[in-house]
């Protein structure tokens, strides 16, 4: 998955990797708030919005309805690829150490 999301949007994919950068404040200085229309946004805001909004929908495309009840409450894509990677790496383990009892039976039985 990693491959194909830095083929699409290499960007989305540091997002993933690090998390979203800090939205930066306006162009008077004040700080982001929710704003009702898009034109109360500088560009750089839209930018990182839009980057990290792209990058969750890659993950969420990319996954099943199962593995979604379990990250659905995550606000991040790096969020998103953590659990992921928990979920994934437990289940990686499993299926190691399932491999590695199956060859030892395997072995033993040869004996």
């Amino acid at each position: 998955m990693k491959v194909h999301i830095q083929s699409i949007d290499y960007r989305a994919w540091l997002v993933i990797q690090n998390g979203p950068r800090r939205i930066p404040n306006n162009s008077d200085g004040k700080k982001l708030v929710k704003r009702a229309s898009i034109f109360d946004y500088i560009e750089e805001q839209l930018d990182i919005i839009q980057t990290n909004a792209r990058a969750i929908n890659m993950l969420y495309c990319a996954i099943s309805e199962e593995e979604y009840k379990r990250i659905s409450t995550c606000e991040t894509a790096q969020d998103i690829w953590d659990r992921l990677e928990n979920i994934h790496g437990d289940a990686n383990k499993v299926k190691e150490i399932e491999s590695t009892s199956t060859l030892e039976e395997s072995e033993n039985d040869e004996d």
